[in-house]
């Protein structure tokens, strides 16, 4: 059943009866649906006289980008959603994908950059809902991709959300305020945050809330609110905010990008009162399926599969799911490239990505069964193989340790540890096959999507970068291992008979690690009091290090061997200026 105010969004411009209604809750205060539709004009004229056929948009604030999307659309553009304004992206725009831009680009490579009109009247204009938009996804090679969709096919999902068909049937209430801590610009904040809010004239923030501050602190102000979130910012909710506060404010979370494991869905539920909705697909193939899964009593998360929705059909091909709806682009069925088990009822359970071949040496890998070879070895939770980007297509392996692999890498240091890995990986592949780049991390980075891809792993493999593993955390303290690359630049002449890690470099790390561990701001570091150097590190060394952040704008910290001998000890100072 959809909402009272629900509209097609292709009419959600001709609605004149809501001018005077909050349309977004903006920076400088809220803008009404006038204010809105006036705006959406300005950009109308500005693609109309520019003669743009094919604009691209992209803008973190969901008000110029509403106004921008729907401007084009009613000047019967073809929009582009570029996933970022990297140098790669945008070189892609500029060699004739795109003939203008619109929002925030740091460098445009020639294409020009429209600015709106000076409008005083409301565009009310149907938009016609056989034109055609491009979302553009880097995935995990790190290339951008244009996936080509009629807006009619993203109208169709926008009206399966407000039907009720992603999870739970109650109707969510009207006076609920959109949070979203997902751009835009992919394809599920596109679908969630920007078009559904205006079909169905929910309010949203027009600031993504990259974080669980600005959440809670927006949530405090509302009665009712309904989160737009990812799977890499829920499994991350810190313990210290003020939840009881807004603790059953939360009408409907929704999570779209990746699975929720069973323990962060208990913690999520404790915390804002709610299970969030898991949603299910991708760029190609919109929404697949969904599910919200319940703690019980004792705070027990049930194992549940996935529930197709309705107007999708599935069936799986040797082991790989198959999708056949209306929201499709093509009449046919369309390869997920995800593996599947269907159940009797009809729902599904999903088994991770199919499997990934890559051509080392001629030969020809299984990715993925190189993961799965680290992780029943014991050593590894988690493992994820790739290739870099780079000329040789090196390989490179990402672990998440376990408890065993944690306890050798203490004794034994990194290049021990990672020859166990390889002697384990010889008895299913060559030794020219062999990942030549190690890593080990305490959680998979994520972009804001909760996806892994080459964008977020390419920093890991920075020789400058730390190599920094999180054992344990409270809003006050951390501990974690520091692995020192043997080939770190930093040794380079410091010394030649005797390489030690410079002190310089030590402290860049552990400002770098801090700020993180403890989401400070960098620009608000002011200095490091008390700063002792008591025993070299040395290349290839592992590392305990501590900190202390009890104490108001400081960070003490402290590096240590695995065996206790003290390495360097410090007062990190901080601004008080967040």
């Amino acid at each position: 059943m959809t909402s009272p105010l629900y509209i097609d969004p292709a009419k959600a411009l001709t609605r004149a009866d809501l001018d005077d209604r909050i349309c977004m809750h903006c920076k400088d205060g809220p803008r009404t649906w006038r204010e809105f539709l006036t705006s959406v004009e300005g950009w109308r004229l500005a693609v109309l006289k520019s003669k743009a056929v094919r604009v691209a948009v992209f803008s973190p604030d969901l008000y110029e980008m509403a106004a921008a999307l729907y401007g084009a659309w009613a000047a019967n553009a073809t929009v582009l959603f570029p996933a970022n304004t990297s140098e790669a992206m945008v070189r892609l725009l500029s060699e004739g994908a795109a003939d203008a831009l619109i929002g925030q680009f740091d460098q445009t490579h020639g294409v020009p950059v429209l600015s709106p009109e000076a409008a005083s009247c409301p565009c009310r204009m149907p938009i016609d809902d056989q034109l055609m938009c491009e979302l553009y996804t880097s995935g995990s090679t790190g290339v951008p991709v244009g996936i080509p969709k009629k807006i009619r096919k993203l109208f169709y999902e926008v009206e399966n959300i407000d039907g009720g068909k992603y999870g739970l049937p109650d109707e969510i209430p009207q006076d609920a305020v959109v949070l979203s801590s997902v751009s835009a610009q992919h394809i599920y904040g596109l679908l969630f945050y920007l078009l559904w809010s205006l079909a169905a004239a929910r309010a949203p923030w027009a600031e993504r809330l990259a974080n669980p501050e600005a959440v809670v602190a927006a949530a405090r102000r509302h009665e009712r609110v309904l989160w737009i979130a990812s799977p890499a910012l829920l499994k991350r909710l810190p313990d210290y905010l003020p939840w009881n506060e807004v603790h059953g404010k939360f009408s409907r979370i929704y999570s779209g990008g990746g699975p929720i494991d069973s323990e962060s869905i208990a913690r999520i539920a404790r915390l804002t009162g709610i299970a969030p909705v898991e949603v299910l697909g991708s760029s190609e193939t919109g929404g697949i399926g969904c599910r919200c899964r319940q703690p019980d009593a004792a705070g027990r998360v049930p194992d549940e599969p996935w529930t197709p929705l309705p107007s999708m059909t599935i069936k799986t091909i040797e082991g790989v799911l198959w999708v056949k709806s209306p929201q499709l682009d093509t009449d046919g069925w369309a390869c997920t490239g995800d593996r599947a088990d269907i159940l009797e009822d009809g729902r599904f359970v999903h088994l991770g990505r199919a499997d990934r071949v890559a051509k080392i040496a001629e030969k020809r890998v299984s990715l993925t069964g190189m993961e799965a070879v680290l992780v029943a070895s014991g050593l590894a939770l988690k493992a994820r193989a790739f290739q870099m980007n780079d000329a040789r297509g090196t390989l490179a392996m990402l672990a998440v340790l376990s408890g065993k692999g944690l306890d050798r890498l203490l004794q034994n240091g990194k290049k021990p540890l990672v020859e166990d890995m390889k002697a384990v990986l010889l008895g299913s592949v060559e030794r020219v096959c062999l990942p030549r780049l190690w890593r080990f991390v305490h959680a998979f980075p994520e972009d804001h999507m909760g996806k892994t891809t080459l964008d977020v792993l390419m920093p890991l493999f920075d020789p400058r970068a730390p190599q920094w593993i999180l054992l344990e955390k409270t809003d006050a303290a951390a501990r974690g291992i520091l692995c020192v690359a043997a080939n770190a630049p930093f040794f380079d002449g410091h010394f030649d008979e005797f390489a030690i890690l410079p002190g310089l470099a030590q402290t860049q790390w552990v400002i770098t690690i801090a700020c993180h561990t403890f989401r400070i701001d960098p620009a608000r570091f002011a200095g490091i009091r008390t700063l002792k150097f008591l025993r070299p590190v040395r290349p290839g060394e592992t590392v305990i290090l501590e900190f202390d952040a009890s104490a108001d704008s400081a960070v003490a910290f402290r590096i240590k061997t695995a065996a206790a001998e003290p390495c360097a000890s410090g007062r990190i100072l901080f601004s008080g200026d967040s």
